[in-house]
């Protein structure tokens, strides 16, 4: 059904593309970019998105499991534990976005690395390490990290950390309606019934670098943003600029995605969390996309140091 609204849109916009063209004469001018989104919509909506997306289930027979969606749910090194009731030393951070937001990065932070953070998930809690309950995949990330951070800055005595990235995935999965939006926020409501969320992280935009318009990823993003306050979380979202993947020539930056994530903060509840298209360079990052160690021990610091900053001064 969504893809002959789809298509019968892209139809229309052809043809005002076409009249707008003769008169403009200019292929860059709406709504030339709005049709190449529509055509990307209707080729990809189903969902099933390789992009930068590396897990899979092949880690079933060592004791690790995936749901359909490909996120960690089980694994047998990672040690439960008694969820402590929440104070005000306390900090619930939710990471949420693609793959540079989950367990794709190339160092695995141990549990001895991440004194005082926990990996709450599906209303259990164990002692955080590499790779994060929750997410894509079963590599390293920098979201235990960031939350280290927190604890030795003094920000919070304990962290929480809910991680909900999936690597792959284009910002138009995550709008109200579509399946990300429905997965997050359940995953938001049954947290509620344990903890109130004082931190987000949003870390998303290279699958989207090729073919979103700068107004598409600020609407899209505005419905996720809108649906996270109905499920009643006021919290602040650290927003990464985030868009470059790949080897240098196929990418520009800046561009219309990190344009897009630029203006976003102008709105309420919306901060600036780290700019890792210049934090880390493509010679950080181990496969030209994803963060190697030094990469995730930068975005760690900066992204933390604007929580703090935000904390301190609120």
């Amino acid at each position: 059904m969504k893809k002959s609204i789809y298509a019968s849109l892209l139809i229309f916009l052809l043809v005002s593309s076409f009249i707008y063209g003769i008169g403009v004469g200019k292929r860059e001018w709406f709504p030339h970019n709005l049709i190449k989104e529509v055509k990307y919509l209707v080729l990809n909506h189903s969902g099933d998105q390789s992009g930068d997306q590396n897990g899979d289930q092949s880690g079933e027979e060592s004791g690790v499991k995936f749901d359909s969606l490909y996120r960690l749910i089980e694994s047998s090194s990672h040690t439960k534990i008694a969820c402590p009731k929440q104070t005000s030393n306390i900090g619930v951070l939710v990471a949420f976005g693609q793959s540079n937001s989950a367990n794709h990065a190339e160092y695995k932070f141990s549990k001895a690395e991440l004194d005082g953070v926990i990996n709450y998930f599906d209303g259990r809690c164990f002692s955080a390490e590499s790779p994060l309950l929750g997410a894509t995949a079963d590599g390293g990330e920098w979201m235990s990290l960031t939350a280290k951070k927190l604890i030795d800055e003094g920000l919070y005595e304990k962290v929480i950390i809910v991680s909900s990235g999936i690597g792959g995935t284009p910002i138009v999965r995550w709008a109200d309606g579509n399946d990300l939006n429905t997965m997050f926020t359940e995953v938001l409501q049954n947290l509620l019934k344990d903890y109130n969320v004082t931190d987000m992280i949003w870390h998303q935009g290279e699958n989207d670098r090729k073919y979103t318009h700068t107004d598409v990823y600020k609407t899209y993003f505005l419905s996720l943003l809108a649906s996270i306050r109905a499920v009643g979380i006021n919290a602040p979202i650290f927003i990464s600029i985030a868009s470059i993947c790949g080897e240098e020539g196929t990418w520009v930056y800046p561009n219309r995605v990190t344009a897009a994530q630029e203006s976003l903060l102008d709105y309420e509840g919306i901060e600036f969390g780290v700019n890792t298209d210049e934090v880390v360079p493509i010679e950080l990052r181990y496969d030209k996309c994803h963060f190697g160690k030094d990469g995730q021990e930068l975005a760690a610091s900066v992204l933390a140091d604007s929580i703090v900053k935000f904390h301190s001064v609120k």
